[in-house]
């Protein structure tokens, strides 16, 4: 009689498998594995029945589970082995991985490029996993702004991400790092030329006013750009007139990354446009002289008016033009001298004339050179010749 079943040949377990659900390869092998048997009676039981399990997934991570696989086996007479076992164990040990390549999301942005900031703020890396094929619960920690040293304008954004498939394997993290530059100088909000003025030599408060104006600039990441610094220029006589001539003052600014502005310059210009004027009161160096007083009139022709000059201290250079003597219509030994007399400052600003007028009069009458009474004469009066 023959009532002994076939024996595994193969060791229990041996055709056990632990596979990364990823290795499509490797299951494949294992699922080709098969177990061999012997009979003490029948020398060929190779008549094996395999039974192939379905894939059992775990709980928590459908991409790994296991597939159990069974064998049974009977000889020529109809005893049946017992079954022969196979647990195939699926594994998700892999963690996703980044496709958006390392450092592609990196931005450098000007400070005060807040639409570009949003949108680098709004970029995203994808990751891929080889088992989950929906990695999109991808978790964004977002960092705060990191100011550079001695430039709070400038500095640092450094975003992070992590992504974990359904098994819980857990990714690289990926980095962004959003740089913020200040390369922007300031700008004078001031107009250029607004501050120029022309002020006549003389006005020293009005030079004081303009010498205090002052502009104002702005910055685009700076809110406070009053740093200004100002180069006072001396003051430029103009060639041939010491009172005419120009201060050039500049500023510049700086914002808080060293950004200078361009320079904003203020030109002021001294001009002389007054003529000198008389301090001699007009008409005080008429005369009127009497013919005969040569030395009142050598006295009169001497006198000479004097000016001054708001600009100019020194306005000694009077030109005066003497008049001819001009006789008075029907008396010879009476009429006029008219002296006149212009001074310029060192501009070439001409006074107005000043008029100077020797009266000549002749008033006195006649004197008897003749002693009185010394023609008197007693004639006889016959003496004809006498009379």
């Amino acid at each position: 009689q023959d009532t002994t079943a076939p024996t595994w040949t193969t060791q229990a377990g041996s055709l056990n498998q632990t596979v990364e659900c990823s290795n499509a390869e490797a299951l494949t092998s294992a699922q080709a594995l098969f177990p061999t048997a012997s009979d003490l009676c029948d020398a060929n039981v190779s008549n094996i029945t395999k039974v192939s399990g379905q894939f059992v997934a775990s709980e928590g991570c459908s991409n790994s589970g296991t597939y159990t696989n069974t064998w049974t086996v009977k000889d020529d007479c109809g005893n049946t082995s017992d079954t022969f076992t196979q647990v195939i164990t699926i594994q998700d040990t892999t963690a996703p991985t980044w496709t958006t390549q390392a450092g592609s999301l990196n931005q450098t942005i000007e400070c005060s490029n807040q639409e570009a900031l949003t949108s680098a703020q709004a970029l995203f890396p994808t990751a891929s996993d080889l088992c989950d094929a929906d990695v999109s619960n991808i978790t964004k920690v977002s960092g705060q702004f990191v100011a550079s040293e001695r430039c709070g304008n400038s500095g640092t954004y450094t975003n992070t991400w992590t992504v974990k498939d359904d098994c819980g394997n857990t990714s690289d993290t990926f980095t962004q790092i959003i740089t913020i530059q200040d390369t922007t100088s300031p700008t004078w909000t001031t107009q250029s030329g607004s501050l120029n003025q022309t002020i006549e030599c003389s006005n020293a408060e009005a030079l004081a006013s303009a010498q205090a104006l002052f502009p104002a600039a702005s910055d685009s990441c700076d809110t406070d750009v009053s740093n200004i610094t100002k180069v006072s220029g001396q003051f430029v006589a103009s060639e041939g007139c010491a009172n005419f001539g120009t201060y050039t003052n500049t500023w510049t600014v700086k914002d808080d990354c060293g950004n200078t502005s361009d320079t904003f310059t203020q030109v002021i210009t001294i001009q002389d446009t007054t003529a000198p004027a008389w301090t001699t009161q007009a008409g005080s160096l008429n005369q009127t002289i009497e013919c005969s007083n040569a030395e009142a009139l050598t006295s009169a022709q001497a006198l000479f008016p004097t000016a001054s000059d708001l600009c100019d201290t020194d306005v000694s250079n009077i030109t005066k033009i003497s008049g001819q003597f001009t006789a008075s219509e029907g008396c010879s030994n009476s009429g006029t001298y008219t002296n006149t007399w212009t001074v310029k400052d060192d501009c070439g600003n001409t006074s107005d004339t000043f008029t100077q007028i020797i009266t000549i009069q002749d008033t006195t009458a006649p004197t008897w050179t003749t002693q009185a009474g010394s023609l008197n004469q007693t004639v006889e009066c016959s003496n004809a010749e006498a009379l």
